[in-house]
């Protein structure tokens, strides 16, 4: 959790990358889970995976945005 604030001492495009890699591997651990998880909470665990990939990919945006601007 305080991973990409302290990597906000380094810069702005950093802690994004960060946030968007922690962002990455928690929907990567919701997709394990889903095979596991009861069927009534799959949609549930999809739509969590979905917005969890969009906000890293405009993270990574976002920085790749800053570090050219």
């Amino acid at each position: 959790m305080a991973a990409p604030f302290i990597a906000w001492l380094f810069g702005a495009e950093v802690a994004l990358v960060v946030m968007a890699t922690a962002l990455g591997a928690g929907s990567y651990l919701l997709a394990g889970v889903l095979d596991a998880a009861p069927e009534r909470i799959h949609r549930w665990l999809r739509l969590g995976i979905g917005v969890n990939v969009m906000l890293a990919v405009a993270c990574v945006a976002f920085a790749i945005w800053l570090w050219l601007g």
